[in-house]
C-alpha cells in the first residue's frame, strides 16, 4: 500500500500529486491577496484541485482542499457552504487520524458558524478543536461566544 486506499497499481503518480498540490498552493496565494476577485480565482483553484485529488484518490490532498475551498466561500459569504466543506474535512481528518488538521478544520468551521450566528454551534466545533482550558484561560473567540448575543456585537 502506498497511500491510504489505494494500493501500487491504483496510487497516484508523484507527477499528478506534485501538480495538484502545485494548484493548491496557487489557489492559496490567490485566498492570501484578500481581494473579492483574488479569492473567487482562489476558490476556482480550489474546486479544480479537489476534483483532481478525489479523481487521484488522494484523501490528505483533498482535506488542503476541502479547508481552502471552505474558506475561500466563507469569504465571499457563502457560510453554508463553507461549514459543509468544512464538515466534510473533519470527517476525513478524523479518518486519516491527522487531529491537528482535524482542529484546523473546527477552528474555521466554529469561525463560519459563529458568522452564521449560530453561536451555540460555533462554541461546540471551537469545544472540540480544543479541549476545555482552566477558567481564566479561554481564548478570546471562546471569551466572545460565550457572551449573550447582546453584548457580543
Amino acid at each position: 500500500m502506498t497511500a491510504i486506499g489505494t494500493s501500487a497499481a491504483t496510487a497516484p503518480a508523484a507527477g499528478q500529486t506534485d501538480a495538484i498540490a502545485a494548484r493548491l498552493t496557487g489557489a492559496e496565494a490567490l485566498r492570501a491577496r484578500g481581494t473579492a476577485d483574488a479569492i473567487r480565482q482562489a476558490a476556482a483553484g480550489f474546486e479544480q484541485g479537489l476534483v483532481d485529488a478525489e479523481q487521484a484518490g488522494n484523501q490528505r490532498l483533498m482535506v488542503d482542499a476541502l479547508i481552502g475551498l471552505g474558506r475561500s466561500v466563507d469569504a465571499l459569504g457563502d457560510g453554508r457552504r463553507a461549514v459543509a466543506l468544512f464538515q466534510r474535512a473533519v470527517d476525513l481528518t478524523h479518518t486519516l487520524g491527522d487531529t491537528e488538521t482535524e482542529a484546523w478544520a473546527l477552528n474555521y468551521g466554529a469561525l463560519a458558524y459563529d458568522r452564521l450566528g449560530e453561536r451555540t454551534t460555533a462554541l461546540a466545533w471551537l469545544t472540540r478543536a480544543r479541549p476545555p482550558r482552566p477558567p481564566g484561560q479561554f481564548p478570546r473567540m471562546r471569551r466572545r461566544l460565550e457572551r449573550p448575543s447582546s453584548q457580543s456585537r
